[in-house]
């Protein structure tokens, strides 16, 4: 690959497939319109921000948003707690290509279809 030349699809997808996430939903660079009513949880995977291109690597930060449909109005922070447990696990990754690691959780916000969110932001290393 070209120095500074970056798939995006093909990074989102090498590192979930790395993570094995098969017990949750998992979309990538964005949340659909609509969920199904029996989707109680989900996690969006992406790129939010410009890959820095450093010659002998690149860097950016890659973002989970967690999902967990609200409880009787309210956020399910059973749920939320669980899903970044999930996460949390998987990380630090490496695989070939790609380093994740110092991950950070930040306060997510409700949605308006139902769901509450909570953020975790990572390094992500391009070898």
């Amino acid at each position: 690959m070209e120095t500074g030349n970056y798939n995006y699809k093909t990074i989102l997808k090498t590192i979930v497939e790395a993570m094995e996430l098969e017990d949750i939903k998992v979309f990538t660079t964005s949340r659909p319109n609509a969920t199904r009513e029996n989707l109680q949880s989900f996690v969006v995977v992406s790129l939010p921000i410009t890959i820095h291109d450093l010659l002998a690597h690149g860097k950016t930060v890659i973002r989970f948003v967690l999902y967990a449909r609200d409880v009787e109005g309210y956020e399910n922070t059973t749920l939320l707690s669980e899903l970044q447990e999930l996460i949390y696990s998987k990380l630090p990754l490496t695989t070939e290509k790609y380093m994740v690691m110092h991950p950070v959780t930040l306060p997510g916000i409700p949605d308006s279809l139902g769901f509450h969110t909570l953020v975790i932001q990572s390094s992500l290393i391009i070898i």
